[in-house]
């Protein structure tokens, strides 16, 4: 970090300390990030990092009260405020910088000297256990990490198990801030507007006395265990009481550290961009698409109705598979490169962003190398070839996990669903052509309605799915698939060929038909 004008500071007690100058603002803040949370937890723990993070800022030996430790926090115009994640929790206080002393022994007395009184604990546990009944059996978060393995959703749900939350006690808490809120388990960012030797002074003074509190007497585990997970692709489908369908695709995605896991975030600004109009395929279908991406985990999240459902499903898969077969071109890649470099540059602009970025990687990965001008270089140097190939590696079928939730799940067509998760949506066309030669028409139909809306301008699948819809007597089906055909490039081929084929002479005599082929009917 030194190239980038970053003082590190380790103190005696094991802490360290990374001072980030950002001179042009008005505020300095402290964030302190400590190594806990629930991939660190024992079967009868699970939720206690989420629970004593709570209880810590219920008051302190100087603040005994959230009275008096909020009136502290407003005496240096403050913000205070924590968050856990899976594998850290952090913990910031933003003041105005006239007050970096005075926020630095705030905050350290609240770090280093919590009081865990009994009533702070029952109220925390009653607000932990409202957080926790959300988080029902049918939520599709909770559906698709049990997919995935036994162990993800005890490691990934933060709030953790009602038993637990309902049986933890103050010996537990303070065992459990013991273990994990030792100095040399956590790491503090001073970021924003400070003199150097102040704030060295301060911090030392402050944070230096934490070494003497006896409870801190072990570190946690320094590996992240590591979940055994069940290949895909699976899938459940359960009711809900919602109005609409829901359906949640997961693909296991990269770690922080795999060198994949930049390619990849390339591939989530292409989608949130609405890359190759895949929102306005599903906008057709009626439904809303959201993307959610945290390296580990890949997330494509459809809202619709129970009849669009699978429809919708085919229409994600089928984009999915057209961005691995056709490949990514220079113009988009460049576009994100460009939107990658500034939002990463954005982070100097920001003081908890760039306190995340130097937080998370000094407590997570030590060992790691690298500046945020590294970063950045390594971002303009990503090709569309890297890319395609982290798309081919995450959305493998191997890879995927589906998690539905149906108000009426007779709509949701399994054997469909099936054949998407397990061949992909360039199967549907071949399923569709090999039941219309055995005269299976109800079959073929259905395979291509679902061709059609995973390809929609393909002229060779409409045709297929109007000569399949006459022959099951869906007409007004047929007439709207010559229709599709009419305004496709080559249209006036097509339609000659329909002119010409006997299956569709009961439309002879439809104004619709007659309209449609025009000077094309021989």
């Amino acid at each position: 970090m030194a190239a980038e004008g970053y003082r590190r500071l380790a103190l005696q007690n094991g802490l360290h300390v990374i001072f980030v100058p950002m001179p042009y603002l008005h505020s300095a803040l402290l964030s302190l990030f400590v190594k806990t949370g629930p991939r660190y937890e024992t079967d009868d723990e699970r939720g206690i990092a989420y629970f004593v993070a709570q209880c810590i800022y219920e008051g302190s030996a100087a603040h005994p009260t959230q009275q008096a430790l909020n009136q502290a926090v407003q005496g240096v115009a403050g913000e205070l405020d924590q968050v856990v994640y899976q594998d850290h929790a952090v913990f910031w206080l933003r003041m105005h910088a006239d007050f970096l002393e005075e926020g630095a022994r705030l905050l350290a007395d609240v770090m280093g000297r919590p009081r865990f009184a009994p009533e702070a604990l029952e109220r925390v546990r009653q607000i932990v256990l409202r957080d926790l009944e959300q988080l029902t059996l049918d939520n599709l978060h909770s559906l698709a990490l049990e997919l995935m393995s036994p162990d993800l959703p005890r490691q990934m749900i933060v709030p953790g198990e009602l038993e637990c939350v309902e049986a933890f006690d103050e010996a537990a808490v303070r065992a459990h801030f013991a273990r994990f809120y030792a100095p040399s388990n956590m790491v503090l960012v001073v970021a924003g507007r400070f003199d150097e030797a102040e704030a060295v002074r301060a911090i030392e003074t402050h944070f230096g006395a934490l070494q003497a509190d006896a409870l801190h007497t072990e570190n946690p585990p320094t590996e992240t265990p590591a979940a055994t997970f069940t290949p895909g692709p699976r899938w459940v489908l359960r009711p809900t009481s919602s109005p609409q369908a829901m359906l949640l695709l997961r693909h296991w995605g990269m770690r922080f550290e795999d060198a994949g896991a930049l390619p990849l975030s390339f591939v989530s600004a292409l989608f949130e961009s609405g890359w190759q109009g895949m929102g306005a395929r599903l906008f057709r279908l009626d439904s809303e698409l959201t993307f959610t991406h945290d390296f580990s985990l890949f997330d494509i999240y459809a809202r619709t109705s129970d009849e669009n459902l699978t429809r919708a499903l085919g229409a994600i898969i089928a984009w999915l598979d057209r961005c691995i077969q056709h490949g990514i071109n220079e113009a988009d890649i460049a576009r994100v490169r460009t939107l990658a470099r500034c939002r990463m540059e954005f982070t100097q602009d920001n003081p908890a962003a760039l306190s995340a970025w130097v937080g998370t990687r000094a407590l997570l990965h030590p060992d790691r190398a690298g500046t945020l001008q590294d970063e950045i270089a390594r971002v303009r140097a990503i090709t569309a070839e890297e890319v395609q190939a982290v798309m081919r590696d995450v959305f493998a079928p191997a890879r995927r996990y589906l998690a539905v939730l149906a108000p009426q799940t007779r709509y949701v067509r399994k054997r469909r669903v099936e054949r998407l998760l397990h061949q992909g949506a360039a199967e549907s066309a071949a399923v569709a052509r090999q039941a219309a030669e055995a005269l299976d028409f109800a079959g073929a139909l259905e395979a291509y309605e679902e061709a059609a809306v995973m390809e929609p301008d393909n002229a060779e699948i409409q045709y297929g799915l109007a000569r399949a819809s006459l022959k099951t007597g869906e007409t007004a089906r047929a007439v709207s698939a010559l229709e599709a055909i009419s305004k496709l490039e080559g249209a006036s081929l097509w339609l000659r060929r329909v002119a010409a084929e006997p299956d569709f002479a009961p439309l002879r005599d439809l104004p619709a038909y007659r309209e449609l082929i025009g000077g094309n009917d021989e």
